[in-house]
Protein backbone atom coordinates (compact mmCIF):
# COMPACT_ATOMS: atom_id res chain seq x y z
CA UNK A 1 0.00 0.00 0.00
CA UNK A 2 1.94 3.39 -1.16
CA UNK A 3 1.47 6.00 1.28
CA UNK A 4 -0.14 9.19 -0.34
CA UNK A 5 1.51 12.53 0.96
CA UNK A 6 -0.94 15.21 2.21
CA UNK A 7 -2.60 17.76 0.19
CA UNK A 8 -0.89 21.36 -0.75
CA UNK A 9 -3.18 22.72 1.75
CA UNK A 10 -2.23 21.14 4.82
CA UNK A 11 1.25 21.05 4.37
CA UNK A 12 0.44 25.01 4.77
CA UNK A 13 -1.00 23.93 7.86
CA UNK A 14 1.48 21.95 9.18
CA UNK A 15 4.12 24.45 7.99
CA UNK A 16 2.07 26.89 9.78
CA UNK A 17 1.43 24.61 13.43
CA UNK A 18 5.15 24.37 13.53
CA UNK A 19 6.00 28.04 13.10
CA UNK A 20 3.14 28.52 15.75
CA UNK A 21 4.48 26.01 18.10
CA UNK A 22 8.18 26.89 18.24
CA UNK A 23 6.70 30.62 18.20
CA UNK A 24 5.37 30.01 21.24
CA UNK A 25 8.65 28.89 22.56
CA UNK A 26 10.72 31.73 21.70
CA UNK A 27 7.63 34.43 22.95
CA UNK A 28 8.08 32.33 26.55
CA UNK A 29 11.54 33.79 27.46
CA UNK A 30 13.52 35.02 24.43
CA UNK A 31 16.58 35.59 26.59
CA UNK A 32 17.22 32.13 27.49
CA UNK A 33 19.45 30.49 25.02
CA UNK A 34 17.81 26.96 25.41
CA UNK A 35 14.82 28.90 23.86
CA UNK A 36 16.07 30.26 20.89
CA UNK A 37 17.99 27.47 20.05
CA UNK A 38 15.11 25.81 20.34
CA UNK A 39 13.09 28.11 18.08
CA UNK A 40 16.09 28.09 15.42
CA UNK A 41 15.84 24.35 15.17
CA UNK A 42 12.21 24.23 14.35
CA UNK A 43 12.35 26.50 12.33
CA UNK A 44 14.77 25.08 9.93
CA UNK A 45 12.81 21.65 10.43
CA UNK A 46 9.84 23.34 9.26
CA UNK A 47 11.83 24.24 5.89
CA UNK A 48 11.04 20.62 5.27
CA UNK A 49 7.46 20.64 5.33
CA UNK A 50 7.52 23.89 3.50
CA UNK A 51 9.29 23.00 0.54
CA UNK A 52 7.09 20.21 -0.28
CA UNK A 53 4.46 23.19 -0.15
CA UNK A 54 6.28 25.09 -2.52
CA UNK A 55 7.44 22.33 -5.03
CA UNK A 56 4.15 20.86 -5.38
CA UNK A 57 1.62 22.92 -4.40
CA UNK A 58 2.43 26.83 -5.02
CA UNK A 59 4.76 26.67 -7.81
CA UNK A 60 2.82 24.46 -10.55
CA UNK A 61 0.03 27.27 -9.60
CA UNK A 62 2.51 30.61 -10.12
CA UNK A 63 4.18 28.52 -13.13
CA UNK A 64 1.14 28.69 -14.89
CA UNK A 65 0.33 32.11 -14.29
CA UNK A 66 3.93 33.45 -14.38
CA UNK A 67 5.80 31.12 -16.97
CA UNK A 68 8.49 33.70 -17.68
CA UNK A 69 9.30 34.13 -13.64
CA UNK A 70 8.84 31.11 -12.01
CA UNK A 71 10.89 28.08 -14.55
CA UNK A 72 10.79 24.44 -13.24
CA UNK A 73 14.24 24.96 -12.77
CA UNK A 74 14.17 27.76 -10.27
CA UNK A 75 11.61 25.90 -8.47
CA UNK A 76 14.08 22.52 -8.58
CA UNK A 77 16.80 24.85 -7.50
CA UNK A 78 14.95 26.33 -4.71
CA UNK A 79 13.57 22.54 -3.50
CA UNK A 80 17.30 21.69 -3.74
CA UNK A 81 18.61 24.53 -1.46
CA UNK A 82 15.90 23.81 1.15
CA UNK A 83 16.31 20.43 1.24
CA UNK A 84 20.31 21.03 2.12
CA UNK A 85 19.21 23.17 5.00
CA UNK A 86 16.87 20.49 6.27
CA UNK A 87 19.45 17.70 5.80
CA UNK A 88 22.54 19.38 7.03
CA UNK A 89 21.74 22.34 9.35
CA UNK A 90 18.57 21.48 11.79
CA UNK A 91 20.35 18.66 13.69
CA UNK A 92 23.91 20.37 14.21
CA UNK A 93 21.32 23.29 16.03
CA UNK A 94 19.32 20.75 17.50
CA UNK A 95 22.83 19.23 19.00
CA UNK A 96 23.61 23.15 20.22
CA UNK A 97 20.07 22.90 22.10
CA UNK A 98 21.14 19.43 23.55
CA UNK A 99 24.42 21.38 24.77
CA UNK A 100 22.36 24.22 26.73
CA UNK A 101 19.95 21.35 27.87
CA UNK A 102 22.95 19.47 29.41
CA UNK A 103 24.48 22.73 30.67
CA UNK A 104 28.01 21.98 28.66
CA UNK A 105 28.19 25.97 28.48
CA UNK A 106 28.61 26.18 32.29
CA UNK A 107 30.41 23.09 32.93
CA UNK A 108 33.24 23.36 30.52
CA UNK A 109 32.91 26.84 28.70
CA UNK A 110 36.04 25.83 26.54
CA UNK A 111 34.52 22.65 25.19
CA UNK A 112 31.43 24.63 24.53
CA UNK A 113 33.19 26.90 22.49
CA UNK A 114 34.97 24.47 20.52
CA UNK A 115 31.77 22.12 19.71
CA UNK A 116 29.72 24.76 18.82
CA UNK A 117 31.68 25.77 15.29
CA UNK A 118 32.93 21.90 15.17
CA UNK A 119 28.91 20.89 14.67
CA UNK A 120 28.87 22.93 12.00
CA UNK A 121 31.80 21.44 10.31
CA UNK A 122 30.00 18.56 7.93
CA UNK A 123 27.72 20.90 6.80
CA UNK A 124 30.73 22.88 5.11
CA UNK A 125 32.32 19.77 4.01
CA UNK A 126 28.78 18.91 2.48
CA UNK A 127 28.83 22.06 0.13
CA UNK A 128 31.74 21.34 -1.01
CA UNK A 129 31.52 17.61 -2.04
CA UNK A 130 28.20 17.77 -2.60
CA UNK A 131 26.86 21.04 -3.84
CA UNK A 132 23.39 22.57 -1.80
CA UNK A 133 21.85 23.31 -5.00
CA UNK A 134 21.95 19.97 -6.69
CA UNK A 135 21.10 18.44 -3.62
CA UNK A 136 17.56 17.04 -5.53
CA UNK A 137 19.44 15.34 -7.68
CA UNK A 138 21.63 13.45 -5.09
CA UNK A 139 18.59 12.73 -3.16
CA UNK A 140 16.70 10.54 -6.12
CA UNK A 141 20.20 9.10 -7.88
CA UNK A 142 23.01 8.75 -5.53
CA UNK A 143 22.23 6.10 -2.78
CA UNK A 144 25.79 6.35 -1.22
CA UNK A 145 24.87 10.05 -0.87
CA UNK A 146 21.75 9.28 1.25
CA UNK A 147 23.00 6.60 3.39
CA UNK A 148 25.64 9.33 4.27
CA UNK A 149 23.28 11.64 4.80
CA UNK A 150 21.08 9.67 6.89
CA UNK A 151 23.94 8.42 9.75
CA UNK A 152 24.83 11.94 9.99
CA UNK A 153 21.54 13.26 11.33
CA UNK A 154 21.67 10.18 12.89
CA UNK A 155 24.70 10.22 14.74
CA UNK A 156 24.13 13.52 15.40
CA UNK A 157 20.33 12.70 16.30
CA UNK A 158 21.78 10.07 19.24
CA UNK A 159 24.35 12.28 20.72
CA UNK A 160 21.22 14.73 21.21
CA UNK A 161 19.20 12.42 22.76
CA UNK A 162 21.59 11.13 25.68
CA UNK A 163 22.69 15.11 26.29
CA UNK A 164 19.05 15.82 26.82
CA UNK A 165 18.59 12.23 28.61
CA UNK A 166 21.80 12.49 30.67
CA UNK A 167 20.79 15.24 32.84
CA UNK A 168 16.91 14.32 33.03
CA UNK A 169 18.23 10.63 34.92
CA UNK A 170 20.17 12.49 37.14
CA UNK A 171 17.76 15.34 38.08
CA UNK A 172 14.25 13.50 38.72
CA UNK A 173 13.79 14.32 42.12
CA UNK A 174 14.57 18.37 41.41
CA UNK A 175 11.79 20.85 40.77
CA UNK A 176 13.13 21.17 37.40
CA UNK A 177 12.86 17.75 36.43
CA UNK A 178 9.25 18.05 35.23
CA UNK A 179 10.04 21.38 33.48
CA UNK A 180 13.17 19.52 31.26
CA UNK A 181 10.99 16.82 30.80
CA UNK A 182 8.17 18.40 29.13
CA UNK A 183 10.97 20.32 27.06
CA UNK A 184 12.59 17.26 25.95
CA UNK A 185 9.01 15.59 25.03
CA UNK A 186 8.50 18.91 23.10
CA UNK A 187 12.17 18.36 21.73
CA UNK A 188 12.64 14.44 20.70
CA UNK A 189 9.57 13.70 19.73
CA UNK A 190 9.44 15.24 16.17
CA UNK A 191 12.93 14.37 15.95
CA UNK A 192 13.10 10.94 16.09
CA UNK A 193 10.31 10.21 13.99
CA UNK A 194 11.61 12.49 11.24
CA UNK A 195 14.57 10.67 11.77
CA UNK A 196 13.39 7.19 11.26
CA UNK A 197 10.88 7.95 9.10
CA UNK A 198 12.42 10.81 6.48
CA UNK A 199 15.81 7.76 6.08
CA UNK A 200 14.83 4.70 7.07
CA UNK A 201 12.03 3.68 4.30
CA UNK A 202 14.78 5.01 1.57
CA UNK A 203 17.43 3.10 3.01
CA UNK A 204 15.74 -0.33 3.25
CA UNK A 205 13.84 0.67 -0.61
CA UNK A 206 10.78 0.30 0.51
CA UNK A 207 9.86 3.74 -1.85
CA UNK A 208 5.94 3.47 -1.06
CA UNK A 209 6.47 4.74 2.61
CA UNK A 210 8.26 8.01 1.45
CA UNK A 211 5.80 10.60 2.31
CA UNK A 212 5.57 8.70 5.85
CA UNK A 213 7.34 11.53 7.61
CA UNK A 214 4.15 13.98 7.22
CA UNK A 215 2.18 12.01 9.61
CA UNK A 216 4.56 14.27 12.13
CA UNK A 217 1.52 16.58 11.83
CA UNK A 218 -0.31 14.26 14.04
CA UNK A 219 2.66 15.02 16.82
CA UNK A 220 3.27 18.74 15.96
CA UNK A 221 -0.88 18.91 16.87
CA UNK A 222 -0.38 16.91 19.92
CA UNK A 223 2.28 18.80 21.48
CA UNK A 224 0.51 22.17 20.49
CA UNK A 225 -1.87 21.21 22.76
CA UNK A 226 0.67 19.47 25.44
CA UNK A 227 2.29 22.63 25.41
CA UNK A 228 -0.86 25.20 25.63
CA UNK A 229 -2.35 22.67 28.33
CA UNK A 230 0.70 22.95 30.93
CA UNK A 231 1.36 26.78 30.02
CA UNK A 232 -2.31 27.17 31.92
CA UNK A 233 -0.81 24.54 35.00
CA UNK A 234 2.32 25.16 36.11
CA UNK A 235 4.22 25.98 33.33
CA UNK A 236 6.48 25.66 30.42
CA UNK A 237 9.29 27.04 28.47
CA UNK A 238 9.72 29.30 31.72
CA UNK A 239 6.19 30.47 30.88
CA UNK A 240 2.85 30.29 33.01
CA UNK A 241 -0.62 31.67 31.88
CA UNK A 242 -2.84 32.68 34.89
CA UNK A 243 -5.83 34.33 34.37
CA UNK A 244 -6.33 37.40 36.38
CA UNK A 245 -8.73 40.14 36.75
CA UNK A 246 -7.97 43.70 35.55
CA UNK A 247 -4.29 42.60 35.94
CA UNK A 248 -2.76 46.13 34.93
CA UNK A 249 0.78 46.33 37.18
CA UNK A 250 2.79 43.75 35.28
CA UNK A 251 5.90 42.94 36.64
CA UNK A 252 5.81 45.63 39.57
CA UNK A 253 2.72 43.52 40.89
CA UNK A 254 5.31 41.51 43.91
CA UNK A 255 6.40 44.38 44.75
CA UNK A 256 4.02 46.13 45.35
CA UNK A 257 2.61 43.40 47.18
CA UNK A 258 5.76 43.32 49.17
CA UNK A 259 5.85 46.83 50.73
CA UNK A 260 1.98 46.63 51.17
CA UNK A 261 2.22 43.57 53.37
CA UNK A 262 5.12 45.30 54.77
CA UNK A 263 3.34 48.28 55.64
CA UNK A 264 0.51 46.91 57.13
CA UNK A 265 2.28 44.95 59.79
CA UNK A 266 4.42 47.55 60.78
CA UNK A 267 1.83 49.91 60.92
CA UNK A 268 -0.19 48.06 63.08
CA UNK A 269 2.57 47.22 65.73
CA UNK A 270 3.55 50.92 66.02
CA UNK A 271 0.49 52.39 65.88
CA UNK A 272 0.66 50.27 69.35
CA UNK A 273 3.89 51.42 70.55
CA UNK A 274 2.82 55.11 69.73
CA UNK A 275 -0.41 54.68 71.52
CA UNK A 276 1.42 53.00 74.76
CA UNK A 277 3.74 55.92 74.92
CA UNK A 278 1.74 58.90 74.31
CA UNK A 279 -0.11 57.71 77.78
CA UNK A 280 2.94 56.89 79.90
CA UNK A 281 4.11 60.52 78.20
CA UNK A 282 1.30 61.82 79.86
CA UNK A 283 0.91 60.53 83.32
CA UNK A 284 3.36 60.61 85.88
CA UNK A 285 2.31 57.09 87.12
CA UNK A 286 4.32 53.69 86.02
CA UNK A 287 1.93 51.80 83.33
CA UNK A 288 3.30 48.54 83.99
CA UNK A 289 0.40 47.67 81.45
CA UNK A 290 1.05 49.41 78.48
CA UNK A 291 4.68 48.84 78.92
CA UNK A 292 3.93 45.00 78.74
CA UNK A 293 1.76 45.87 75.21
CA UNK A 294 5.37 47.71 74.02
CA UNK A 295 7.47 44.99 75.02
CA UNK A 296 5.23 42.51 73.32
CA UNK A 297 5.43 44.40 70.11
CA UNK A 298 8.74 45.12 69.80
CA UNK A 299 9.07 41.56 70.44
CA UNK A 300 6.12 40.95 67.54
CA UNK A 301 8.54 42.95 65.16
CA UNK A 302 12.10 41.28 65.57
CA UNK A 303 10.67 38.28 65.34
CA UNK A 304 8.67 39.23 62.16
CA UNK A 305 11.81 40.44 60.84
CA UNK A 306 13.90 37.71 61.85
CA UNK A 307 11.37 35.09 60.09
CA UNK A 308 10.96 37.38 56.75
CA UNK A 309 14.95 37.50 56.51
CA UNK A 310 15.31 33.87 57.40
CA UNK A 311 12.70 33.13 54.26
CA UNK A 312 13.70 35.47 51.43
CA UNK A 313 17.68 34.96 52.51
CA UNK A 314 19.80 32.57 49.97
CA UNK A 315 19.95 29.42 51.74
CA UNK A 316 23.39 28.08 52.62
CA UNK A 317 23.32 24.48 53.35
CA UNK A 318 25.41 22.86 56.11
CA UNK A 319 24.91 19.07 55.62
CA UNK A 320 25.67 15.82 57.90
CA UNK A 321 23.74 12.75 59.09
CA UNK A 322 20.86 13.64 60.40
CA UNK A 323 18.47 11.76 62.75
CA UNK A 324 15.43 12.31 61.70
CA UNK A 325 13.56 10.65 64.52
CA UNK A 326 15.30 13.16 66.85
CA UNK A 327 13.65 15.94 64.71
CA UNK A 328 10.63 14.45 64.59
CA UNK A 329 10.66 14.27 68.61
CA UNK A 330 11.41 17.76 68.86
CA UNK A 331 9.30 19.26 66.51
CA UNK A 332 6.24 17.60 68.39
CA UNK A 333 8.26 18.49 71.53
CA UNK A 334 7.96 22.21 70.37
CA UNK A 335 4.52 22.20 69.83
CA UNK A 336 3.13 20.55 72.68
CA UNK A 337 5.27 23.18 74.34
CA UNK A 338 3.23 25.94 73.67
CA UNK A 339 -0.12 25.19 71.45
CA UNK A 340 -3.19 25.08 73.61
CA UNK A 341 -6.44 25.28 72.18
CA UNK A 342 -6.67 22.19 70.11
CA UNK A 343 -6.75 18.70 70.59
CA UNK A 344 -4.71 16.91 68.18
CA UNK A 345 -2.84 13.67 68.10
CA UNK A 346 0.53 13.71 66.43
CA UNK A 347 1.82 9.98 65.64
CA UNK A 348 5.02 9.54 63.79
CA UNK A 349 7.70 6.64 62.06
CA UNK A 350 11.15 6.91 60.88
CA UNK A 351 13.62 4.56 59.60
CA UNK A 352 17.38 4.45 61.61
CA UNK A 353 19.15 5.54 58.37
CA UNK A 354 20.35 9.06 58.51
CA UNK A 355 19.58 11.38 56.31
CA UNK A 356 22.02 13.90 54.56
CA UNK A 357 20.66 17.04 55.42
CA UNK A 358 20.90 20.01 56.96
CA UNK A 359 19.48 19.82 60.39
CA UNK A 360 18.27 23.67 61.39
CA UNK A 361 16.82 23.73 57.77
CA UNK A 362 14.75 20.63 57.95
CA UNK A 363 13.50 21.19 61.32
CA UNK A 364 12.28 24.87 60.23
CA UNK A 365 10.92 23.07 57.03
CA UNK A 366 8.86 20.65 59.42
CA UNK A 367 8.04 23.56 61.85
CA UNK A 368 6.26 25.27 58.97
CA UNK A 369 4.41 21.86 57.77
CA UNK A 370 3.37 21.20 61.23
CA UNK A 371 2.10 24.26 62.10
CA UNK A 372 0.19 24.44 58.80
CA UNK A 373 -1.47 20.92 59.57
CA UNK A 374 -2.56 21.96 63.07
CA UNK A 375 -3.99 25.55 61.21
CA UNK A 376 -5.92 23.22 59.11
CA UNK A 377 -7.20 20.67 60.93
CA UNK A 378 -9.99 20.61 63.78
CA UNK A 379 -10.29 20.03 67.49
CA UNK A 380 -8.85 16.12 67.64
CA UNK A 381 -7.96 15.79 64.38
CA UNK A 382 -4.49 13.90 64.06
CA UNK A 383 -1.10 14.96 62.28
CA UNK A 384 1.23 11.78 61.05
CA UNK A 385 4.82 11.57 60.21
CA UNK A 386 6.90 9.31 58.07
CA UNK A 387 10.30 8.87 57.42
CA UNK A 388 11.66 6.59 55.13
CA UNK A 389 14.04 5.03 52.37
CA UNK A 390 13.03 4.65 48.53
CA UNK A 391 15.93 2.35 47.59
CA UNK A 392 14.64 2.18 44.09
CA UNK A 393 14.20 5.92 43.62
CA UNK A 394 17.83 6.72 45.53
CA UNK A 395 15.53 8.91 48.04
CA UNK A 396 14.25 9.74 51.17
CA UNK A 397 10.92 10.48 52.07
CA UNK A 398 9.52 12.49 54.74
CA UNK A 399 5.57 12.69 54.56
CA UNK A 400 3.67 15.24 56.95
CA UNK A 401 -0.18 14.46 56.47
CA UNK A 402 -3.14 15.33 58.37
CA UNK A 403 -6.85 14.93 58.02
CA UNK A 404 -7.93 18.44 58.17
CA UNK A 405 -9.63 21.01 55.73
CA UNK A 406 -7.67 20.34 53.06
CA UNK A 407 -7.34 22.46 49.62
CA UNK A 408 -9.36 23.31 46.29
CA UNK A 409 -7.96 23.09 42.68
CA UNK A 410 -7.66 26.92 42.62
CA UNK A 411 -5.30 26.83 46.06
CA UNK A 412 -2.47 24.65 44.99
CA UNK A 413 -1.12 26.11 42.16
CA UNK A 414 -0.01 29.35 44.39
CA UNK A 415 0.76 27.50 47.71
CA UNK A 416 4.16 28.03 46.72
CA UNK A 417 4.61 31.62 45.63
CA UNK A 418 5.92 34.17 48.19
CA UNK A 419 3.34 35.82 50.48
CA UNK A 420 0.99 33.92 49.46
CA UNK A 421 -1.47 33.84 52.30
CA UNK A 422 -5.14 32.79 53.11
CA UNK A 423 -4.43 33.70 57.02
CA UNK A 424 -4.92 36.54 58.45
CA UNK A 425 -2.66 36.46 61.72
CA UNK A 426 0.25 38.36 61.97
CA UNK A 427 2.16 35.45 62.74
CA UNK A 428 1.99 34.30 58.94
CA UNK A 429 3.90 35.79 56.31
CA UNK A 430 3.30 33.60 53.27
CA UNK A 431 6.69 33.21 53.03
CA UNK A 432 6.85 29.38 55.30
CA UNK A 433 6.18 27.22 51.84
CA UNK A 434 8.23 29.51 49.47
CA UNK A 435 11.26 28.79 52.09
CA UNK A 436 10.38 25.07 52.53
CA UNK A 437 10.06 24.86 48.29
CA UNK A 438 13.80 26.62 48.45
CA UNK A 439 15.22 24.22 50.96
CA UNK A 440 13.87 21.07 48.97
CA UNK A 441 15.73 22.66 45.82
CA UNK A 442 18.85 23.56 47.80
CA UNK A 443 18.78 19.77 48.52
CA UNK A 444 18.60 18.71 45.15
CA UNK A 445 15.23 17.48 46.10
CA UNK A 446 11.25 18.43 45.83
CA UNK A 447 8.43 18.59 47.70
CA UNK A 448 4.90 17.38 46.78
CA UNK A 449 1.65 17.85 47.71
CA UNK A 450 -1.58 16.20 47.47
CA UNK A 451 -4.80 17.54 48.84
CA UNK A 452 -8.73 17.95 48.33
CA UNK A 453 -11.50 19.92 50.40
CA UNK A 454 -12.09 17.67 53.26
CA UNK A 455 -10.03 15.27 52.99
CA UNK A 456 -6.96 16.65 54.65
CA UNK A 457 -3.51 17.00 52.88
CA UNK A 458 -0.37 14.92 52.23
CA UNK A 459 3.13 16.81 51.82
CA UNK A 460 5.69 14.62 50.61
CA UNK A 461 9.53 16.14 50.75
CA UNK A 462 12.12 13.95 48.19
CA UNK A 463 15.93 13.71 49.14
CA UNK A 464 18.34 12.02 46.94
CA UNK A 465 20.04 9.73 48.88
CA UNK A 466 23.14 6.90 48.15
CA UNK A 467 21.96 3.55 47.28
CA UNK A 468 23.57 0.81 49.59
CA UNK A 469 21.97 1.50 52.90
CA UNK A 470 19.73 -0.76 54.28
CA UNK A 471 16.05 0.72 55.85
CA UNK A 472 14.84 0.02 59.44
CA UNK A 473 11.57 1.59 60.96
CA UNK A 474 11.41 3.06 64.13
CA UNK A 475 7.92 3.06 65.27
CA UNK A 476 6.26 5.20 67.87
CA UNK A 477 2.53 3.89 68.26
CA UNK A 478 2.01 6.34 71.32
CA UNK A 479 0.45 9.27 70.46
CA UNK A 480 1.68 13.35 71.76
CA UNK A 481 -1.27 15.82 72.20
CA UNK A 482 -0.63 19.51 71.41
CA UNK A 483 -3.15 22.43 70.33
Amino acid sequence: MKIQGLPGEFLFLFTLLIWVLFIMTIISNPHNKLNRWCFISGMLFSVGVFKEYLYFTLTPFLSERFPMLFTQRLALNVYSIMTAILYYLSMPCVLIFSFYFFGLDHKNPPLFRGLFIAVFIPAAVYAIVYPYINTRDYQLNDFAYYISVAVYNWIYGIIATVLIITPLMKQRLTFQYRQKKMVAITALFPIWYWLISAFLFHIIKIPHYSKLWQGNIVIIIGLLIYNVRNMFKEGIWGTRLTRETYDWFGSSRIIQKNAQYLFHTLKNELSKISWCTDIIRGSGREHSQELDIIDHSIDHLKQFINKTKLYSDDIILKPEDVNVARIFEACVRDYSGFKNNKNIAITWTAADTPLMCDPEHLKEVLDNLLSNAADATQEGGEIRLNYEILPKKHSALIEIADNGCGMDNDTLPRIFDPYFTQKSSFNHLGLGLYYCYNVLDRHNGCIKVKSAPGEGTVFSLYFPVKSGKKEHRHERPNKNTYC
